[in-house]
């Protein structure tokens, strides 16, 4: 019995307006996975119908406000990438401070149309309504700000536009749904990449910024997919012990599916993602190589931690920046800032996920500079 809407149901809705049909195989292979694997509770079927019904939604409201338009393509991105809880979202935060840089917001992605401006009455609302989103996410996940901090206007990663192509990590955090993580392993991400660049081009409708800034763990493996729809890309990669940094996300994946779920199984959490991150990093390492020096940079999580400023001149060297003084002195506050907070712990550890040192240094460390 199919307890989420049916495939049927769901693009009933949307009258054939959800432009190319590159959705129909990953939807599919979500529901079917999510149906049969996933083990829901009563919030679970809320939260994931809830999720998809508004992932397609905004896909379908893209492509309508693209339609019959011929619009420049997106300003050159920067991506920062690496494997989760690694230090990118300090990096990125970082970043953020250039003014030459624009990422998507928080309240852009939940809740992109209809186009507002800001600091107008709309656009007010509009945080107000991503707000209180915000707020239930936490009442429903406790600790979610320990482990993912953010506001309705904070800069954010890409995870949650990939949805919009239905080829999305997002979904694994949510639910055990083995069979279409598996298919995200194989998938030609094509298509992830076309609907990313189609909403860049619906925020740039309003503002075209110098550069984007863009994060996002998943596109480690993915530099074919975006070269192809972004040629003038730079990325930059930090590294850090997977030993630390895979516990942590087999942690935040238990957290943030437990309260969808009628039984979470630590074991298999740990397993997924060891299995899911090796395939990710072993294609990024092969597909790096074809990449220009210039175009790509390598950053020890060490090195940016101790010594933050010193690698952000490193990289605005490399990739030809320019930064002003007015730009480093904020991130010289940003990160004594940082330094004063006390963070509360997030405790976690290898084998809680049936995983040890050895088996995540043997699978992944060959990947990794650190």
């Amino acid at each position: 019995m199919n307890y989420l809407l049916s495939e049927k149901s769901l693009l009933s809705k949307f009258k054939g307006n959800l432009g190319e049909d590159d959705y129909k195989e990953p939807l599919t292979m979500l529901l079917d996975s999510l149906n049969n694997e996933a083990n829901l509770n009563l919030t679970g079927k809320i939260a994931l119908r809830y999720q998809i019904t508004s992932h397609l939604k905004i896909r379908s409201k893209i492509f309508e406000f693209l339609e019959g338009k011929e619009l420049k393509k997106p300003a050159s991105p920067v991506f920062v990438i690496g494997l989760p809880r690694s230090g990118t979202t300090y990096l990125f935060n970082l970043l953020s401070l250039d003014s030459n840089h624009r990422s998507p917001l928080v309240w852009e992605m939940f809740f992109p149309f209809p186009i507002v401006e800001q600091h107008t009455r709309d656009y007010k609302r509009r945080i107000k309504k991503t707000d209180l989103l915000m707020s239930f996410k936490r009442k429903l996940i406790p600790g979610l700000d320990l482990i993912h901090p953010i506001q309705s206007t904070d800069p954010e990663e890409c995870l949650l536009i990939t949805a919009f192509s239905l080829k999305s990590l997002l979904y694994a955090y949510m639910a055990r749904i083995p069979s279409y993580e598996n298919y995200l392993k194989k998938a030609d991400h094509a298509s992830v990449f076309l609907w990313h660049s189609r909403f860049l081009q619906v925020l740039e409708s309003l503002n075209r910024p110098k550069r984007w800034l863009l994060k996002n763990p998943g596109h480690i493996g993915r530099f074919h997919e975006i070269l192809t729809v972004y040629p003038e890309a730079s990325f930059i990669q930090i590294h850090r012990d997977p030993v630390e940094t895979i516990p942590s996300i087999c942690s935040l994946t238990e957290k943030t599916r437990r309260p969808f779920t009628k039984r979470v199984n630590k074991n298999e959490i740990g397993a997924m993602t060891l299995s899911y991150w090796k395939e990710s990093l072993a294609k990024g390492e092969k597909e790096k190589s074809s990449i220009s020096q210039d175009k790509f940079i390598n950053v020890k999580f060490e090195d940016f931690i101790v010594k933050p400023i010193e690698q952000i001149k490193a990289i605005y060297s490399q990739l030809d920046l320019n930064l002003d003084k007015e730009t480093e002195r904020k991130m010289i506050d940003f990160t004594q800032k940082f330094e004063k907070v006390e963070k509360a712990k997030h405790s976690y550890g290898l084998s809680e996920f049936g995983l040890s040192k050895e088996s995540v240094q043997n699978t992944l460390s060959k990947y990794i500079s650190f």
